[in-house]
């Protein structure tokens, strides 16, 4: 992936990422309806992807049981913990009393610190002294959107 597409993709998915509890939120709707809305729409998109990409995608790889159904699975845990996740936030984005100029960066803030610590202590990626001084940024952030 070339530099310009990563942050072309970047920009997209912060803008994305940033919007949805907005749209959410004024829909007014319950929490749960709010969210399933929200996944189908997640499914849909996804569905297009699949179908417009099939060509370049090895589904059967990732479905086979060769290796016992590993990728599958490890597709299907992390979709378990983006619902728990979706639950969440949907529910802060319905609550008129949560300020969303509040908890959507607190979350996307511990997110970053989150991402930073996994990939050094998951996929074994350096821990650069940016990434710490991010760190240290994140939880300043945290403290100031949050109050003492």
């Amino acid at each position: 992936m070339t530099r310009a597409m990563e942050s072309l993709l970047i920009v997209i998915a912060g803008i994305a990422f940033g919007a949805w509890p907005l749209i959410t939120r004024g829909s007014k709707i319950h929490f749960l309806p709010a969210g399933l809305g929200l996944q189908l729409g997640t499914v849909i998109m996804f569905g297009l992807f699949i179908v417009t990409m099939r060509g370049q995608l090895e589904l059967g790889a990732a479905f086979s049981f060769n290796n016992g159904g590993k990728l599958a699975l490890l597709a299907l845990v992390a979709g378990l913990v983006n619902g728990v996740c979706q639950l969440a936030m949907q529910k802060m984005v319905a609550s008129p009393d949560a300020q969303v100029s509040m908890f959507a960066p607190a979350t996307l803030t511990i997110m970053a610190v989150v991402y930073a610590l996994g990939g050094w202590l998951v996929y074994h990626e350096p821990m650069t002294p940016r990434k710490v001084v991010g760190i240290v940024t994140a939880t300043i952030t945290l403290w100031l959107l949050k109050g003492a």
